[in-house]
């Protein structure tokens, strides 16, 4: 009630509460305040509140003790965060409450038991996500616009799954538009390992199979569309799929057992669709037409990387970046977006060197028209001793020598000094061209160069002042 909402900033202020460094907390007349991060807070009263307003700070976020909320069933609003990362919650009985707000019990990783009320109208976006020991939920009729898979997204120990609303049907454990056309969630602890889309599915959904642990097979053949974060984290070991023409952001990351994937037919890639995952081969087909942001980041177990002639141009040391075990390109005849040149790949018109695939010299040189040398070039070359520049270099990349613990010395014909290129870590600006990051101090390899003032600025003088 209204009056209760007006008496409940004193009530809590006369409790005299501290969190964990002796700072008092209080709330504004207005409601205002938190207890986020006191994690010594184990036990609250809210016999006296209807509602848990959502404010900027999350009101009990990060409350890690957090453990006895007494008269939550009788709160009629939960607003947004306000139990995020309470890591010790194990009930939850919210059986008044008919809104629950966005990320409202994320990251409760014990709470295994919720009592939904029965009239609930709204559940926001991630409200129960990575819940990781939530095993059931039932969602009763009258809500209203709530997207499944987000807001359960992480649920790993989810086995059963009930939403009674016309937007969605069920069908042996798996929610699906109410049309058949989407598969909207398969529950991440569900007992299948299997997966045979049936007639009129064309579209996994965001996270649907987010997290799987069971699923191992996939066989979804009307597909043409993976949503974004489909199958990531999952356990999955293979995806059949003849008709997919799209596959989006993050659709198969951290897959680390899925170790093949026919990408015949599919159109377009998106952002980190396949990092981290446990691919050996890739082969760009012709159908290729576009290519995200680091499509293939960090899949260590990558060797091989076929290339045909029409794939759409990309940028192979963004594309495949932390990808550094690749020792076979094969690339089509007719193909102008990439040479291979004694085991070197360039690209097509050999200004940007990309990567060192199957050259075990100890010297190399570079030959005269590169510009630039990529990121991650010679990453991890335990072979190489001697590197010798081009006049026409302009830039290195970030990390493009990191590792050539053999490295003895480096030459260089230009007449300025080359861009180092670094990348961005909590403190600022970090440089890690040559073997090892420039934090960690000088190099003991031999520096030939020009004697240009550019040779001599801070970054040089640092990396190579012995």
């Amino acid at each position: 009630s209204a009056e209760l909402k007006a008496e409940f900033p004193a009530y809590v202020n006369s409790l005299g509460l501290r969190d964990d460094n002796g700072t008092e907390l209080t709330l504004e007349e207005n409601g205002e305040g938190t207890f986020k991060d006191c994690t010594s807070l184990a036990t609250i009263d809210l016999n006296k509140v209807t509602t848990l307003e959502s404010n900027s700070n999350g009101t009990f976020e990060n409350c890690s003790s957090l453990v006895d909320v007494k008269g939550l069933e009788s709160v009629e609003s939960v607003g947004n965060s306000v139990f995020k990362n309470c890591s010790s919650l194990v009930d939850a009985n919210i059986s008044s409450a008919t809104t629950i707000g966005s990320e409202a019990f994320y990251g409760c990783e014990k709470l295994e038991n919720v009592d939904v009320c029965e009239s609930l109208e709204s559940l926001g976006e991630s409200a129960f996500a990575h819940c990781t020991n939530l095993k059931s939920m039932v969602i009763p009729e009258g809500v209203e616009g709530i997207d499944v898979a987000t807001a359960f997204v992480g649920c790993v120990s989810l086995e059963k799954f009930v939403i009674n609303n016309s937007d969605y049907k069920t069908v042996d454990g798996v929610v699906y538009s109410a049309d058949g056309s989407e598969v909207v969630l398969f529950p991440a602890g569900l007992n299948k390992t299997e997966y045979f889309a049936p007639k009129g599915v064309v579209t996994i959904g965001t996270n649907a199979f987010y997290g799987a642990i069971y699923l191992t097979k996939v066989v979804a053949n009307e597909v043409t569309e993976i949503g974004e974060s489909a199958f990531r984290s999952s356990n999955i070991l293979s995806f059949t799929g003849s008709n997919v023409k799209y596959i989006y952001h993050y659709a198969f990351a951290d897959t680390s057992n899925l170790k093949n994937y026919d990408f015949t037919g599919v159109e377009e890639i998106g952002d980190f669709a396949f990092a981290s995952s446990g691919l050996e081969k890739v082969v760009l087909t012709n159908s290729t037409s576009y290519l995200g942001v680091q499509v293939f980041n960090n899949c260590e177990n990558l060797t091989s990387l076929s290339v045909s002639k029409k794939t759409t141009k990309f940028d192979y040391a963004d594309v495949f970046y932390g990808s550094n075990n690749v020792k076979e390109i094969l690339i089509e005849k007719a193909n102008r977006s990439f040479k291979l040149v004694d085991g070197i790949l360039y690209n097509y018109d050999m200004t940007v060197l990309y990567a060192v695939i199957d050259n075990n010299s100890k010297e190399i040189v570079i030959p005269e028209g590169v510009k630039k040398v990529a990121t991650s070039a010679f990453y991890g070359n335990e072979t190489i001793e001697r590197v010798v520049f081009p006049e026409s270099l302009k830039a290195i990349g970030a990390e493009a020598f990191y590792g050539c613990n053999s490295l003895k010395e480096l030459e260089f014909k230009s007449e300025k000094a080359p861009i180092l290129e670094g990348f961005y870590e909590e403190n600022g600006l970090c440089y890690a061209n040559f073997v090892h990051s420039i934090n960690d101090g000088a190099i003991d390899v031999k520096l030939i160069c020009g004697d240009d003032a550019s040779y001599s600025s801070y970054i040089w003088k640092l990396y190579f002042s012995k």
